[in-house]
């Protein structure tokens, strides 16, 4: 789905989410409030999948958001907003100057046809890049050196 400039800046402005510190385990603190998709991506690859085609995410210059469908570990209990009808801790979500964020959704990143990256084919947009492998993804924001990996055994944030 592309979007208008104007579009895509409400929808970001209709998010909130809420940060928190460095970690890395399979747990953290909660996105409180659903979210959408992220913005329409700047980049030839926007859209992609990783080789396994468990893994799709949204690229953009402005933030990086993966989404896992088959996965073995746990995270904590959803918080209240999301707890009743929304998916949790399948996604992540890294905005450029931002930190990881564990988000509530009620969509899917998982769009039928996206392009599949091959392992090791880093995907960048501006100080963003996330790096696929067979099983898992690598998102990493150069800047400030943030990131989120994900697997279907494991997560970790930082």
């Amino acid at each position: 789905m592309k979007m208008t400039a104007i579009q895509a800046m409400s929808m970001a402005s209709a998010v909130t989410m809420i940060g928190f510190a460095a970690t890395a385990h399979a747990g953290g603190p909660p996105n409180p409030s659903p979210s959408p998709s992220p913005a329409a991506p700047t980049t030839q690859f926007g859209q992609f999948q990783n080789s396994s085609q468990n893994i799709s995410c949204n690229l953009s210059s402005g933030g990086a958001a993966c989404e896992i469908s088959n996965r073995a570990y746990t995270v904590s209990t959803p918080p209240p907003p999301c707890a009743q009808h929304s998916a949790w801790g399948d996604r992540f979500s890294l905005n450029q100057g931002g930190t990881v964020q564990i988000d509530c959704h009620d969509d899917t990143l998982h769009v039928q046809g996206e392009p599949v990256v091959n392992n090791g084919q880093t995907q960048s947009a501006g100080s963003l890049s996330c790096t696929p492998d067979t099983g898992s993804i690598r998102c990493t924001d150069s800047s400030t050196g943030h990131f989120f990996y994900v697997s279907p055994g494991s997560y970790q944030i930082g």
